[in-house]
């Protein structure tokens, strides 16, 4: 799960998407279209209000989501 805040949504989620995006590329050594092709399919983006103005959205890669890919290789 990632997080990012912002006064406004677009930010909130541009942050939290590109650090989603900075994990998948880390935990699976996959570059960064590898990782937003995957993100597009699996991550959820979930808004977070917060009482003082300001907005967040956190990015949830599901357990389980990424599994072993083709050729026995672990995405």
């Amino acid at each position: 799960m990632t997080l990012g805040f912002g006064e406004d949504l677009e930010a909130a989620t541009v942050m939290a998407l590109a650090e989603m995006l900075d994990l998948i590329e880390d935990a699976y050594a996959v570059s960064r279209n590898e990782a937003l092709a995957l993100a597009s399919l699996a991550v959820d983006l979930r808004i977070t209000q917060l009482v003082n103005g300001v907005v967040g959205v956190h990015t949830v890669l599901p357990h389980g989501a990424v599994c072993e890919g083709v050729g026995g290789v672990d995405l």
